[in-house]
């Protein structure tokens, strides 16, 4: 016995079969899985503002079943004029003025977090903190 006749073989009436069903059978599963699955993605597809295209969607869930489904999720949603609502990151900032550069309230703050740090450690007295604190926050 060769593969194709332990998969499809002929039954006594002439008519194919495969796992013991008729080929009107699979006929009717198949189309009533790409029936459900065009149904699934058109009601995607409408509420992604694709209401317009209901046939085009309905194949393409029909003919690739859940891989249809995803395609219509990922689609960009478009609005009541039929314009892609595609979010856009700007990237390039409109004052190019103050790029890297920190303000000196920060600086200054950094600053005195590194000598409240060095006196933790016991690098610096407290006489000294003090000191830079007040040179810093210029307290006199």
């Amino acid at each position: 016995m060769n593969y194709l006749t332990l998969l499809v073989r002929l039954s006594s009436n002439d008519g194919f079969e495969y796992l013991g069903l008729d080929v009107s059978c699979w006929f009717a599963i198949l189309g009533a899985a790409g029936l459900f699955w065009g149904l699934i993605t058109v009601g995607i597809a409408y509420n992604r503002g694709y209401g317009d295209e209901q046939g085009k969607w309905f194949l393409v869930g029909f003919v690739l079943g859940l891989i249809g489904v995803i395609i219509a999720a990922s689609t960009a949603p478009r609005n009541s004029q039929g314009v892609t609502n595609v979010p856009t990151v700007n990237t390039i900032p409109k004052d190019n003025s103050n790029v890297g550069a920190a303000s000196p309230e920060i600086e200054n703050l950094e600053r005195l977090k590194k000598y409240k740090e060095l006196l933790d450690m016991g690098a610096i007295t407290q006489e000294e903190f003090e000191l830079k604190k007040n040179e810093i926050l210029k307290i006199k």
